[in-house]
């Protein structure tokens, strides 16, 4: 970004931890004078279990950072943004956020909530200037999916359920949450956009 002619700054936060999205908020603003947009990006996957054998810690593992993190996030973003006059918030849910991936029970719903609530925040904050949205990315080669990839028949299997027969590289999904922030986006608020290679066409 630096390198770009931006500015830039980071901090540690845990999202499930309202104390560290706290701290989050306030760092943006006392780095930057403001907060105008945001993008809600954290998320983890859990180990491949069935329902009858998923344990309760994995599961809430998952929702504790996959939703509660992005209902943390919004709760904080959202009140500065009323106070401020308005902003544009994109929150990154998958394209298990509107189709069912076998043996990730608690990712699945995670990512579903995470549509549920982009679309309750866009209803509710519409009139006070402040756009919610959600993309869903399919397959994206960041290093929480690389590492499977590296295996030849996994990364067949994957790209197979593509109909573009690939995966994204991350810089197909950054593109589509940039526009989304943006003023080209002016009318948009509510949108799951499917960033996912044409999967959840069928």
């Amino acid at each position: 970004v630096e390198r770009a002619g931006g500015r830039a700054a980071a901090i540690p936060v845990d999202v499930s931890r309202e104390a560290d999205v706290e701290a989050m908020i306030g760092f943006a603003l006392g780095t930057f004078g403001g907060l105008h947009g945001a993008f809600n990006n954290a998320g983890i996957v859990s180990n491949e279990a069935a329902l009858d054998t998923a344990s309760l810690s994995a599961w809430r593992r998952v929702l504790d950072t996959n939703l509660t993190g992005v209902f943390l996030c919004l709760k904080h973003e959202l009140a500065h943004m009323v106070s401020s006059g308005g902003g544009t918030i994109v929150n990154t849910a998958s394209a298990a956020g509107v189709i069912a991936f076998p043996k990730v029970p608690d990712y699945t719903a995670s990512k579903h909530g995470v549509v549920g609530l982009t679309r309750a925040a866009a209803l509710d904050y519409g009139r006070r200037n402040i756009r919610v949205n959600a993309i869903l990315p399919g397959g994206t080669l960041t290093p929480m999916l690389a590492d499977a990839l590296r295996d030849d028949v996994v990364r067949k299997a994957v790209e197979a359920g593509h109909p573009i027969g690939r995966v994204a590289e991350p810089v197909e999904i950054a593109e589509a949450a940039a526009w989304l922030l943006s003023d080209a986006a002016s009318f948009v608020t509510g949108a799951a956009l499917a960033v996912d290679g044409g999967m959840t066409c069928d």
